[in-house]
Parts: structure tokens; sequence; C-alpha cells
């Protein structure tokens, strides 16, 4: 019955601590993801070009943090949702014009982000660990990284003949 109640008052404190995301809450956490993914071990190269805010009905889903150089980081817009949901260091997210499967990419995350805060469900205890990780910035893994790769050399929003020899599409 001890550990009943216990179970139940942290359950109840997490449904209590979720909530939106403010931009600076999300902008202290692209800043710790960018410290842990950029193999730098610190925040120097962090400067933001621009935020790019996907909203609904004037609430904020999404943040994309441009950085200055080149390279942005996708946050969440709600901590019962995982707070990194894309980043790149190589190339920028241009949301004018961009492929059908990345607007559709950027739709499911709108709707996974409202979802949540319509729900009275709480986070789970990783996703709460990764928010509490990313917003103080203890405990990151900046290690650095052996990088591989790429897998692919495409790119985002590539012009010219990329197309050409890719069999005809009679639906466009």
């Amino acid at each position: 019955m001890k550990y009943k109640f216990i179970y139940i008052n942290i359950l109840f404190i997490c449904i209590l601590m979720s909530s939106p995301v403010d931009q600076n809450k999300a902008q202290r956490v692209a800043s710790n993801i960018f410290a842990e993914r950029s193999n730098t071990d610190s925040y120097e190269g962090f400067n933001v070009r621009s935020v790019d805010v996907i909203d609904d009905n004037n609430v904020n889903l999404l943040y994309i943090f441009q950085l200055d150089s080149e390279g942005f980081i996708l946050v969440a817009g709600d901590d019962r949702v995982q707070p990194l949901l894309a980043y790149s260091f190589e190339s920028n997210f241009i949301l004018e014009d961009v492929p059908t499967n990345v607007a559709w990419m950027v739709d499911a995350y709108k709707s996974m982000v409202k979802h949540a805060m319509e729900s009275e469900r709480s986070a789970t205890e990783r996703i709460n660990a990764e928010w509490e990780k990313y917003n103080t910035g203890t405990g990151l893994n900046s290690r650095n990284r052996d990088i591989k790769g790429p897998l692919l050399l495409s790119h985002w929003n590539q012009s010219g003949g990329w197309n050409d020899y890719g069999p005809p599409d009679d639906g466009t």
C-alpha cells in the first residue's frame, strides 16, 4: 500500500510538471544538444541565426533553431515529447518548398506534440530524463564521436539533374 501511494504521488508530480516549452527553455535545450552532438564539448559555435516557430492557433509546437554557420536543431514544444526531434550541422532546414517527405515528417511531429498537449498522459521516465539532461546540461555524453559516413552523398533540396535518371512519374 505504501509503495502504491508513493507511485501515485510520483505520477501526479510528473503530470503537474509537464507543460508547454517556451522559446528560452527550447534554446537552452538546443544549446546543450549542440554541446553534446557537435564533437566540440562546448557551446563555442552555437550561434543562433534565426528561430522558426511552428505553431497551431498560437500554441508553439516546434522550434527550429537555424545555426549561424550552418545547421539546425529541431526541438519539441512540449516536454511530454522527446526534446530532440532532428538536427544537422551540415545543412539548414528551409521551410519553404520542402519535399513532400519532409513536409510529412514535420506534420507528424506537429501531430505528436498536439496529441501530447491534448492528452492527460504524462511523459515517460525516459523523456523526463532527456528533458532534464538537456535543460540543465548535466549528464551530457560529450565524448568525441568517431564520425563515419555519410551513408548517402545526396543532400536535401538538390537542384539540377539529380532526378533526371529516375523513372517518370505520371502523378506529377
